[in-house]
């Protein structure tokens, strides 16, 4: 019988030697049987909620071309959690000819698909809840519940039973120092464009970020505008992150599952709803929404205000908050 293993671990804190044991135990398993192992294809760090996992679509990839007879994984719930796709899986295999069987649970057939699919999605669903109600209390505790915005980094702390304390951070005062120039040239009226050109100039280190994971030797790590800028309505970016000045936000967004594209990120709160319908409408429109009275035209005794005058006031916004960051900055580089 000609063998293709795979094996899966699910999140970036879970051991990444896991992988190894699995498929230590499965090639164990294959020289009982005497089968004959021709591929193998790994996930390291990956949901079992969606199929879309490189090594996975590699696997379906291969067994679509022939010369495989049987998929072999430590159990069901490491070749997915979803019940759906492991139907659909099982379904692809079957249509081949190709059998679909785990060290645990033995070859699966329609009755484990059924069962085990029902019980692993469950599963899911339990853990997701546990895990946000957990994010929420860590939140309403005044501890950080999940990311680390450049300027912080995970503080170390154990209680006294040797478990280690989720949630806290510390400042870097070397990026501190960053944090607070950024907001100083910015509201000085230097743009971030010009600002962060000055920062790779020198040579500064930008946060970590997906290009950093991308960074090569002829395309090395950078600041880029999008740093300071982001997203203001989703609050990313350093200049629109409020824990700078001592708000920590939280649930600004939510995240399913699509079975189609795999994960998509949906904004929370009126806000982002005002925000996507007042874009919808034509340019015209949205000015004259934006600055019309209720007879559609400028209030009387007031002009309409112009670009400038708006940056102006973002600008002394950002300005007035200038001063308490320094003051935080300050405090943690005297202790």
């Amino acid at each position: 019988m000609r063998v293709v293993l795979y094996a899966r671990y699910s999140t970036d804190l879970q051991d990444p030697l896991s992988i190894d044991t699995q498929l230590t135990m499965c090639r164990r398993e294959l020289a009982q049987r005497k089968w004959t192992e021709v591929g193998c294809y790994t996930d390291g760090a990956k949901s079992g909620a969606t199929i879309y996992r490189a090594g996975l679509q590699a696997l379906l990839a291969a067994v679509g071309t022939g010369g495989v007879d049987v998929v072999f994984a430590d159990a069901m719930d490491r070749v997915s959690r979803s019940q759906a796709d492991i139907a659909s899986l099982y379904e692809r295999l079957k249509f081949r000819g190709i059998l679909l069987v785990t060290r645990k649970e033995g070859e699966v057939g329609a009755l484990q698909i059924g069962m085990m699919g029902t019980i692993n999605a469950e599963q899911i669903a339990a853990t997701s809840l546990k895990t946000r109600d957990a994010l929420i209390k860590r939140h309403a505790m005044g501890k950080n519940p999940g990311g680390t915005a450049y300027g912080y980094e995970n503080r170390i702390a154990y209680d006294l039973y040797g478990e280690r304390t989720r949630g806290l951070q510390q400042i870097v005062p070397a990026q501190a120092a960053i944090v607070v120039r950024i907001f100083e040239d910015y509201a000085a009226g230097i743009s971030p464009g010009s600002i962060v050109r000055r920062l790779n100039e020198e040579g500064v280190p930008p946060p970590r970020s997906g290009r950093r994971d991308r960074a090569t030797s002829s395309n090395p790590p950078a600041w880029t505008p999008n740093t300071l800028t982001g997203n203001a309505e989703r609050g990313t970016g350093i200049l629109n992150n409020q824990l700078y000045v001592g708000r920590r936000a939280y649930a600004r967004q939510t995240y399913r599952k699509n079975p189609d594209t795999g994960t998509v990120p949906t904004a929370r709160g009126s806000r982002w709803a005002n925000v996507r319908s007042r874009r919808a409408l034509p340019h015209a429109a949205r000015r004259s929404r934006s600055f019309s009275g209720p007879t559609g035209s400028a209030p009387s005794g007031r002009a309409s205000p112009s670009r400038s005058s708006r940056a102006n006031r973002a600008t002394c916004r950002v300005r007035n908050d200038v001063p308490a960051m320094r003051q935080r900055a300050l405090r943690t580089q005297a202790q």
